[in-house]
């Protein structure tokens, strides 16, 4: 009986895999457009780290994944990707204040200490 109570419990992860993919680039004041930079100057964050962009979606109420193993093609070094699904399965968004990637990425700049 024991070893069967101390077995881990499995949990299922959603097929993630068709999400949007938004990498600490694309909010990084450091960045130029060139660099991946994808939001204007004004909005942008220093340094921003996945697990804080993590936490904006779950604030935000929006299913989010983090891939710490995954880097950005053209910056290698910074680590770490979230994938988002920002639409229920009937196509209404979960939140209607961040309906797309444009809309969170913006917000998340917002949210993020600077």
């Amino acid at each position: 009986n024991f070893a069967k109570m101390a077995q881990p419990v499995q949990h299922e992860l959603p097929d993630f895999s068709r999400w949007k993919t938004i990498y600490p680039n694309y909010i990084d004041k450091r960045k130029t457009r060139e660099e991946g930079r994808r939001i204007p100057l004004s909005k942008a964050v220093e340094t921003p780290h996945v697990m804080e962009m993590a936490e904006c979606c779950k604030f935000l109420k929006l299913l989010a994944v983090v891939e710490g193993d995954k880097a950005y093609s053209r910056d290698w070094l910074v680590m770490g990707r979230l994938r988002i699904n920002f639409k229920q399965p009937d196509g209404t968004p979960f939140n209607a204040e961040v309906p797309d990637k444009e809309a969170l990425m913006e917000k998340m700049g917002e949210m993020i200490p600077r």
